[in-house]
């Protein structure tokens, strides 16, 4: 038994790994109220049945809340390991600063190439409090990406930074258009505004990758240091297009087939991690 944990900034996310799958997963709260989160967080390992003593990995982009996490598990007796870097990852990288890059979103790439290899791009869209829409090439180098506010975000700032426009709840409907009531026109906008990224983003990184003037200058730009670099233009396919995340259930009704939608990517990419560190079930 493996248990792994995905600490973002609005909830974790727990997954139990069995073999070389992962068995459950949940959602659970973060520590804002430290004694009602330990509260579910024991009420979920009894539920699982999961005796004190196993082994857990933790990947977090909260590092104080998986601070929290990571002593409750140990006064309960359990082994905790945390992924803390970029350099600790089966994936190469082109982007310029690749140690500020979020280890989610490079887990959702492991996760992605796993599933496909190589010969396809692939598009992430990772629906959480901010909103990632990450490029893998055909060769399976994390190319970087986009971030936008999620929709709790967007409806948080709406609230806070005007003077009259309440605060609503984001949905994953359309309202009849034109909106005819404020709620309605921030919920349309929000929606609007999260699909029109999706949509618009992965347009511009094929045109850019179908591009030769566009992609001069990476040819130079090995990924991490490498020595030599296959080239760029092969990614002409269309590619493969996942969709995970908290709010990914607002999306999937619009995106249709045409979208993998894949709320597990995060925690399986970290399932791979453990398994190529020799941390499988099998070892505990």
């Amino acid at each position: 038994m493996l248990l792994l944990a995905d600490v973002g900034n609005s909830r974790m996310k727990w997954g139990l790994v069995r073999g070389e799958c992962i068995e459950h997963m949940a959602a659970l709260p973060l520590p804002t109220d430290l004694e009602q989160a330990q509260r579910c967080w024991q009420q979920r390992l009894q539920a699982w049945q999961v005796p004190a003593g196993v082994f857990w990995i933790i990947a977090s982009t909260n590092p104080p809340a998986a601070d929290l996490l990571q002593r409750w598990l140990q006064d309960r007796g359990d082994s905790v390991r945390r992924l803390k870097s970029h350099q600790e990852l089966p994936i190469q990288t082109r982007v310029d600063f690749p140690e500020r890059v979020g280890l989610d979103r490079l887990l959702n790439a492991i996760a992605a190439n796993h599933r496909l290899g190589q010969g396809r791009p692939k598009y992430i869209v990772d629906a959480g409090s901010a909103i990632t829409l990450d490029w893998i090439d055909a060769q399976g180098v994390f190319c970087g990406g986009a971030i936008l506010p999620g929709f709790r975000l967007m409806a948080e700032a709406l609230h806070r930074y005007t003077a009259r426009l309440p605060l609503v709840a984001p949905s994953g409907e359309f309202p009849a258009l034109p909106a005819r009531h404020t709620q309605a026109a921030i919920q349309a906008g929000i929606l609007a505004a999260v699909l029109g990224a999706i949509t618009t983003l992965k347009e511009r990184y094929l045109q850019v990758y179908k591009s030769p003037s566009a992609m001069q200058g990476l040819h130079t730009a090995c990924p991490d240091n490498q020595d030599t670099c296959t080239d760029v233009h092969n990614d002409t396919l269309e590619p493969v297009c996942f969709l995970t995340g908290g709010d990914s259930e607002l999306l999937i009704e619009h995106l249709g087939g045409s979208f993998l939608h894949w709320p597990e990517m995060t925690l399986e990419g970290l399932r791979i991690v453990a398994a190529q560190w020799g941390e499988s079930p099998a070892a505990h």
